[in-house]
Formats: structure tokens, sequence, C-alpha cells
């Protein structure tokens, strides 16, 4: 699951970057209606949610990553770091695509890790004992993403490793970033021929 977020928020950056680069309107104005779709994305899911941490697809995102390291299954549901994982990868892409300032290691962290926190919650509530904290896959959903969506393993394993303080998880975290690196590679390739 993390490397098919890495693989959609590739397609939908560099994919709403080139519909912004067709448009034939004035520059200044591309950024303008990046933010106003960004915005209207936000309204849409404060409408359609019932929990107000979904406002971090227009900030940083870090409270609800905060949320997911925490590894208290009970605070949130995992339907709702699904939600931010896919609302963070379009405002992030309307926003960089239309020609905004912004950058992509965040939102990667965030939308890695609320990707991995809502694995680790699912998997928690079918089976408690396999996945007693499911923070430790929110911290490795980070890297994973980061490594597929970046081409990054190994800089995604040391960067995580360090942010988290979490050495322990460094095994776990090669694998998933060996694991979502060559997925991705093989699927880009696959898409080139």
């Amino acid at each position: 699951l993390v490397t098919a977020g890495a693989l959609l928020f590739i397609w939908s950056f560099y994919g709403i970057e080139g519909l912004f680069k067709k448009l034939r309107i004035p520059f200044v104005l591309k950024p303008a209606i990046g933010g106003l779709l960004t915005g209207g994305v936000a309204l849409a899911l404060i409408e359609l949610s019932p929990d107000d941490r979904v406002m971090d697809v227009l900030s940083t995102g870090y409270g609800i990553l905060q949320d997911a390291l925490s590894g208290d299954p009970s605070r949130m549901a995992a339907i709702v770091l699904l939600v931010v994982a896919v609302g963070k990868i379009l405002t992030t892409s309307l926003t960089i695509g239309s020609g905004g300032s912004a950058g992509v290691f965040g939102p990667s962290m965030v939308i890695g890790g609320t990707l991995g926190g809502s694995i680790g919650m699912v998997l928690h509530g079918w089976w408690p004992a396999l996945v007693p904290n499911p923070s430790t896959l929110a911290a490795v959903g980070m890297a994973g993403f980061f490594a597929a969506a970046a081409n990054t393993p190994l800089s995604a394993v040391i960067l995580v490793s360090e942010m988290t303080g979490g050495y322990d998880l460094i095994v776990p975290a090669a694998r998933v970033c060996s694991t979502s690196f060559l997925v991705s590679r093989r699927w880009t390739l696959f898409r080139r021929h």
C-alpha cells in the first residue's frame, strides 16, 4: 500500500504539473487556481469527515503524523489516516504542480507515515498479537514511501531512523525500503515500455 501510494503521488504530481503547463493563462494565475482547488479539497474533506484532523491536508501534517507515531490505536481511526494520506497527495500535487511554493520531503513523510499507520491500525484490529504497536508501521511507512517516491532506499532508512530515534527498526525499514524501491522501479520501467 505504501508503494502504491508513492506511485499515486508521482503520477498525480507530474500529471497535475502537466495539466497546469498546458493552461494558456498568465503564470501568476496558475498558483491561484492551484490554491483554490487545494482549498476546495480541504473544504470537501471537512464536510465529509467527522474528524477535524483531516485539516492536516492543508498544513504541514506533522500533528497527525505525531498521532500516528504515538501508537495509540484508540485515538483515531485508520480511515482518517488514509483520508489524510490521499488528501495530502492531492493537495501537495495541486500546490506544487500549479507553480506554488512547497517542498516534497515533509509531505512524503506525512503521507508515508499516515499510510503505514493506517495499515498498522487495520492489522492491529485484525490480529493484535501480530502488530502490537501500530506506530512501528507508521515509522516504516515513512521510510518505504520516501524510498519509492524519491528512489533513495538507503537514505530513507537512515533519515527515518534518525528522525524517530528508532534504530531497532533499521532491519524492517531496510526490507520495506528495498521492496518499495524495487517495486516502484519495476512499475516505472514497465510503464515506459
